[in-house]
């Protein structure tokens, strides 16, 4: 979906998050590094960045999902990875 950006009186681009979106496919399609594929888009790197690590932190936030075997395992365990800053991992089976 082809979207509008917005351009600022200054000249500067305001991109919306789909737009974002976008533009980090156009990236990981074009094999080239982040300061080379910024300058051929006319893109910001510090922009690309801040946007980059904004948006993995929403995908890594909803990246989880309850996984259920098909069948019922033979004996139960539990297994628990704490890690630091009060993450912990607990699976059972």
């Amino acid at each position: 979906m082809e979207v509008a950006m917005k351009v600022l009186s200054n000249g500067k681009v305001c991109r919306s998050e789909e737009e974002w979106r976008e533009v980090f496919v156009r990236y990981e399609e074009s094999g080239l590094g982040v300061g080379e594929f910024c300058r051929k888009e006319g893109i910001s790197s510090e922009s690309f960045r801040r946007w980059r690590e904004k948006l993995g932190a929403r995908a890594a936030e909803s990246a989880f999902v309850r996984v259920s075997p098909e069948t019922a395992p033979l004996t139960s365990w539990t297994l628990e990875i704490r890690l630091p800053g009060g993450c912990h991992l607990r699976l059972q089976g």
